[in-house]
């Protein structure tokens, strides 16, 4: 049955007058980025090659590194009385026509790629495509492949810390340890319209004897000096240490994410203490496209000025998780203007309302005073509910043997967006996690709430209605971190993990049509084990809690139409001493 027609119950179409207003949040922010020099991949191939691993003494290297909006769980309340969905099951099917794929980086790349072999999971994942390549960050470490074929991995996995020319996270041992930065949460675009890659990740440096945060943060940004990822790129950072609209800090910039419109790149990210994990709210980061690809080329005089944004409230609680839109090649972009989408509340385990942001005037940022304005709409939806942690499929867990400590739970992460928005056809793409009804006497599970919304904007204020939305859910197991990538035609795919009591953690994708999912979930890598990781035991992290998965999939649309994947699964392959995650990468021709 297709799934389209099966949500029509479930997901009528539906117009609604949102409750809209300007944000409310402080001044704008200024600063340059400073630049960090410029390094190619290839080069820093040439001195890592031949770097033979050892399994370091003791069990997993590990550093703190959970995601910190997991702490928000704390404070949560219900909101009204809001049922859990119950929505009908897909079908899970083999990979259909069109796709194929390979294992694309593992938590053994991640670890050995640094000469200091630093353990950390979750997997966060990096994926974006352009101008005949494929480039794929997760955690730790980068690489890039042909989109003709994927196999053809041009170089091998190459540290972040030595992209971003930052000490590494740990170097040596015993009375010569010695710590560096903490890099993590890469993400990555291909702007079609200056033919650059863009790559961010967040940081905080470390006190060199202790390991503890030296207070000193950042936001890490690189861009390609032409449209091929394998020449030079040059790299910048914007200070995130200490804004003073934040009372808690010094902080740091968590769950970065990117996106783009005709004149600007874009990076929210929350705003966590640093000590303490208090929450400083949302941010926004604008800057100049152009003036990023000038400096890159070495044509720009100076690096560009980025402006930080912070949103206020929504919902009655401080701005969380703003997802800025991407924008698929031969689409056109919003004129003048970034939408971005957010979930209203952190604090609740549940509501019924999305929140559509627009930064508009954004070609002010072309101009050496950048004037933007933010406005928001908050937007009635069907409701979402915080999603469980996930029964894993019963298998062998050797790092769980070697502690004495049983199988964990899968963490199934927040009901927010993960990933970017899509802007195609005049609709907002974008999918989040939700709890949905489990059968009588089986584990909770989650699914999926996908939405189609289409902004509007007059008179300086964003407005907006959904125009289909929808559950996605399988039978007995649940769907993790969902991303949508549709192309200029309105066509794609949606993407996530699957796994539960009856599969272990695999890569999967679901067709998406003009009206929503299509067809069967489709299995696009079979998992072949639990997840055991060392955030499932209570060894390695205090206080424990679910085995830690992706914060995020990825997904991206090429030129020619295709969607590229990058999803989180257990692959057949070697492990790390401290995970055994891995990544699919697949290509789907919709």
């Amino acid at each position: 049955m297709a799934i389209a027609a099966a949500l029509a119950s479930v997901a009528p179409a539906v117009a609604v007058e949102p409750t809209a207003g300007v944000a409310e949040g402080t001044a704008p922010v200024v600063q340059r980025l400073t630049s960090t020099g410029r390094r190619s991949l290839v080069d820093l191939a040439a001195g890592t090659v031949g770097h033979t691993p050892s399994a370091p003494a003791g069990g997993p290297r590990v550093l703190p590194g959970l995601r910190r909006e997991h702490s928000l769980r704390a404070a949560e309340t219900g909101f009204g009385a809001v049922s859990v969905p119950d929505p009908p099951t897909t079908p899970v099917e083999a990979a259909g026509p069109g796709f194929s794929g390979l294992p694309g980086l593992r938590a053994a790349d991640s670890v050995f790629a640094n000469a200091n072999e630093v353990d950390a999971e979750p997997p966060d994942h990096a994926l974006c495509v352009g101008a005949g390549r494929v480039v794929q960050a997760v955690n730790l470490a980068i690489t890039v492949y042909s989109d003709g074929d994927p196999r053809n991995q041009f170089v091998p996995a190459i540290p972040l810390s030595a992209f971003f020319a930052e000490a590494p996270e740990v170097s040596g041992s015993g009375a010569g340890r010695r710590f560096g930065t903490l890099l993590s949460d890469p993400v990555c675009l291909f702007d079609q319209d200056v033919q650059r890659f863009f790559l961010v990740v967040t940081g905080f440096g470390l006190d060199s004897q202790t390991g503890a945060p030296n207070g000193h943060s950042h936001l890490y940004l690189a861009v390609s000096a032409t449209a091929d990822p394998l020449g030079d790129w040059a790299t910048f950072t914007a200070d995130t240490g200490g804004d003073p609209a934040d009372a808690v800090c010094p902080c740091l910039d968590d769950f970065p994410h990117i996106g783009a419109d005709a004149s600007g790149l874009f990076v929210s990210a929350n705003r966590f203490a640093l000590s303490g994990d208090a929450f400083a709210g949302a941010k926004v980061h604008a800057v100049s496209k152009r003036a990023l690809a000038g400096a890159a080329a070495a044509t720009a005089p100076v690096p560009p000025l980025v402006v930080t944004i912070s949103p206020g409230p929504a919902g009655g609680q401080p701005a969380f998780t703003l997802q800025p839109a991407i924008t698929p090649p031969g689409a056109p972009f919003a004129p003048d203007r970034e939408y971005l989408l957010s979930a209203p509340n952190p604090t609740t385990a549940s509501d019924n309302r999305i929140v559509l942001w627009a930064l508009s005037n954004t070609s002010s940022l072309d101009s050496p005073r950048p004037s933007l304005r933010l406005s928001k709409a908050i937007i009635p939806s069907l409701v979402h509910v915080e999603p469980p942690p996930i029964v894993q499929k019963p298998g062998p867990t050797p790092l769980g043997a070697q502690v004495g400590e049983p199988p964990g739970l899968l963490d199934s992460g927040l009901d927010e967006f993960s990933e970017a928005p899509v802007l195609a056809a005049g609709r907002l793409w974008a999918a989040m996690g939700t709890e949905v009804q489990a059968s009588p006497g089986k584990a909770p599970r989650a699914g999926v709430l996908w939405l189609s919304v289409e902004p509007s904007f007059r008179s300086g204020q964003v407005r907006g209605r959904i125009l289909s939305q929808g559950y996605l859910a399988v039978d007995g197991d649940s769907l993790l971190y969902p991303s949508v990538a549709v192309n200029a035609r309105g066509r794609g795919a949606m993407v996530m993990t699957v796994a539960g009591p009856g599969r272990y953690p695999s890569a999967a994708y679901v067709a998406m049509g003009p009206s929503g999912p299509v067809g069967s979930v489709r299995i696009a890598a079979e998992g072949v084990a639990p997840e055991d990781g060392y955030s499932c035991y209570a060894a390695f992290v205090f206080p424990v809690g679910p085995c830690r998965w992706g914060d995020y999939s990825a997904a991206r649309v090429d030129e020619h139409g295709d969607v590229w994947m990058g999803v989180e699964y257990i692959p057949p392959l070697a492990r790390a001493v401290g995970e055994n995650w891995g990544t699919f990468v697949g290509q789907l021709q919709p």
